[in-house]
């Protein structure tokens, strides 16, 4: 197996990851001085309903791609009506172009569109069941080949796009060919395990919307990293079946380095992978006779470590949907009363030990949404410790108490000098952080942006 990329990997995992926490931290800094809220830097550029679209064009400059929707999941190709389509390769152009975030903003009203490829773009539209329509022009790859050009007809801005994204909309009609073993996608799945050298390295499953891990411990799955392996599932493609797989040894698959098992509501299936051959990886399905070559690309997950399968954060419930915390501190019982406004900011409102809170910096932040802050930046983990076996008293508790009446309750105990095991709800959770996350040294902590909040609202009441 060609060497893991873990440090590419743990950057892409962490980047979603803070991308949800600085949700937060985004929308105080965002605050005008009117109490009206500035959208984000970089808003979507295409927003619709996937569901809802009915015919898709990909059209390139010497080629269009026309591809009707026939049926609840049927689509057809217009110029081969005959041809049998990969829906879910279909449904994916629809996902891919309904949410577009640019990476970033290039120029505003260019002048000379050739310079990104853009004035013989390659232009994808989806026209919707009520008759709207959304389109996106994209042209070259950016020098560094990490993402192409594109905008949005109409509009004066050249935006950078994800390979990802793009990627998924520039298809070819092969790429559409049912080649696929299985048409499924991240959202048809409720399980996942991994099996490696004959021992389970994870084993997760889909609790409503949420995925969490039931071995080597029982936590919040990295749904990231999940979703990678889903959408790899859905792409395995069929190479090259062998004419003659009467000798498993020849391809690895008498004893097999690597199981992936995944399961669907209705069926479940269980994956052996052999060695590699070039470019090409051998495979079959568990009770199969038949063998088969994959591109060995599509399966880099199957040396994930697991510390990149369980989530980053402890909790990470969004302050929308608290009302109260208690925090146990340093001899402190502190009780919060939160309101937040989803339409106005300006209309929060903090309590905090009974008294107002509603204090702000000289920026114009809001100091209890600085102090929140640090209690979920309390719970990024720092390391994963499957073996870790709390002991004794916690040296700080939060506990969060939602609008919906579930009750999160995060225990930090002290594992040695320098980190904490974090506890949730009672159940040891495998996540260990370090103790300088929580110093009063750091400027961010639960403990520096409590006595600024404190210092604040002493002040103010003094006036």
């Amino acid at each position: 197996m060609k060497l893991y990329r873990n440090a590419i990997i743990l950057v892409v995992v962490l980047a979603v990851a803070l991308g949800a926490f600085y949700f937060l931290k985004n929308r105080t800094t965002e605050e005008n001085d009117n109490g009206s809220v500035t959208p984000a830097k970089y808003e979507k550029i295409t927003d619709f309903d996937s569901l809802s679209v009915e015919k898709i064009s990909v059209k390139y400059p010497d080629k269009e791609i026309v591809l009707t929707k026939t049926g609840d999941d049927e689509w057809q190709l217009e110029s081969n009506k005959e041809l049998k389509l990969n829906s879910s390769r279909v449904r994916s152009i629809a996902i891919r172009m309904s949410s577009i975030f640019p990476e970033k903003e290039i120029e505003e009203n260019p002048k000379d569109l050739s310079v990104y490829g853009l004035d013989n773009p390659v232009l994808a539209t989806c026209w919707l069941s009520d008759g709207s329509m959304h389109q996106i022009m994209i042209g070259d790859m950016t020098p560094t080949k990490g993402a192409y050009y594109g905008m949005v007809p109409g509009t004066d801005k050249v935006y950078t796009i994800s390979t990802y994204d793009a990627g998924g909309i520039l298809v070819s009609v092969n790429d559409l060919k049912l080649t696929t073993l299985f048409e499924v996608t991240m959202e048809d799945l409720v399980k996942l395990e991994l099996e490696r050298n004959g021992q389970l390295v994870f084993s997760s499953y889909k609790e409503e919307d949420e995925w969490r891990l039931s071995h080597p411990l029982k936590a919040k799955a990295s749904y990231t990293r999940l979703y990678e392996i889903g959408d790899a599932i859905s792409q395995f493609q069929v190479k090259a079946y062998e004419q003659d797989s009467s000798d498993l040894a020849s391809f690895g698959l008498d004893n097999p380095k690597y199981a992936l098992t995944f399961g669907t509501k209705d069926n479940e299936y269980r994956m052996l992978f052999g060695i590699e051959k070039g470019s090409d990886i051998y495979a079959k399905m568990d009770g199969s006779d038949d063998v088969f070559k994959l591109d060995v690309s599509l399966v880099n997950f199957l040396d994930v470590p697991i510390e990149e399968v369980v989530d980053s954060f402890v909790a990470l419930p969004n302050i929308m949907d608290v009302e109260k915390v208690v925090v146990e501190i340093d001899g402190y019982t502190d009780v919060s009363e939160i309101y937040v406004d989803p339409e106005d900011s300006d209309k929060d409102s903090f309590k905090f030990n009974g008294k107002d809170a509603n204090v702000k910096n000289e920026k114009g932040d809001f100091l209890y949404k600085k102090y929140y802050q640090g209690l979920l930046t309390a719970g990024i983990r720092d390391e994963v410790d499957i073996d870790g076996n709390p002991q004794g008293d916690a040296e700080v508790t939060i506990t969060y108490y939602k609008t919906d009446g579930e009750v999160i309750k995060i225990e930090f105990v002290p594992r040695d000098e320098f980190y904490y095991y974090m506890v949730r709800n009672g159940e040891y959770t495998g996540l260990v952080v370090n103790k300088k996350k929580l110093s009063a040294n750091n400027a961010e902590s639960i403990r520096a942006t409590r006595q600024a909040l404190v210092e604040a609202m002493e002040k103010e009441a003094a006036e």
